[in-house]
C-alpha cells in the first residue's frame, strides 16, 4: 500500500520528528518565532536545503492528541495557523510561484474569515488578527497585544484556563 515502504517526504509533523545533531547544526533549531503551527514544515525545509532528507518509515509509531493543547479550530490555533500559512508561504515558495501562492493564500484566509463571521465572529477575528499579524511581522505566541480585544481573557483565547 501508499504507506508500507520507507520513503522521502517533503515534511514531518514535529510530534515525530527524529533529528540527526548535525541537522540542527546546520539548519537551526525549529522557529520559536512561529511559536506553534508550521514551525516544522518550516524546519524540514531548511533541513531539506541544507542537503539532508526527510523520511516516512512505516513501522515507527507516535500517538499525538490532535487539540489536546489548543483546541481544534479555537480562535487561539486560528490566529497561529493563519499568520503562520502565509509566513510558510511567504518564506518558502520560489519565486515566480509566490506571486501567485501569497495573494491566494492571502484570499483564502480572508474568506475563511468572513464565512465565520456568521455563526463564530471570535474565530473570525483570530483569523483576521492572524493575517495582521503576518502583515507587521508580529511573531511569537499570542499574548494580549496581538489578539483581538473581544478574545483577551475570554475562554476562547485561553483554552487551557
Amino acid at each position: 500500500g501508499k504507506f508500507s515502504h520507507v520513503e522521502e517526504t517533503g515534511w514531518i509533523t514535529g510530534c515525530a520528528l527524529l533529528v540527526k545533531k548535525s541537522a540542527f547544526r546546520e539548519a537551526g533549531l525549529l522557529d520559536s518565532r512561529l511559536f506553534v503551527y508550521s514551525e516544522d514544515a518550516d524546519f524540514c525545509m531548511r533541513v531539506r536545503r541544507a542537503g539532508y532528507r526527510c523520511v516516512f518509515v512505516p513501522k515507527a509509531r507516535v500517538w499525538h492528541k490532535i487539540g489536546r493543547t489548543n483546541g481544534i479550530q479555537s480562535p487561539f490555533s486560528l490566529y497561529l495557523v493563519t499568520r503562520n500559512q502565509l509566513t510558510w508561504v511567504a518564506r518558502h515558495v520560489p519565486f515566480p510561484y509566490k506571486l501567485g501562492a501569497l495573494p491566494f493564500t492571502l484570499l483564502k484566509k480572508m474568506v475563511r474569515a468572513g464565512l465565520l463571521a456568521f455563526d463564530r465572529p471570535e474565530s473570525a477575528l483570530a483569523v483576521w488578527a492572524g493575517i495582521r499579524a503576518f502583515l507587521l511581522r508580529k511573531y511569537g505566541p499570542p499574548g494580549e497585544d496581538r489578539l483581538p480585544v473581544r478574545l483577551v481573557g475570554s475562554k476562547a483565547a485561553n483554552p487551557n484556563d
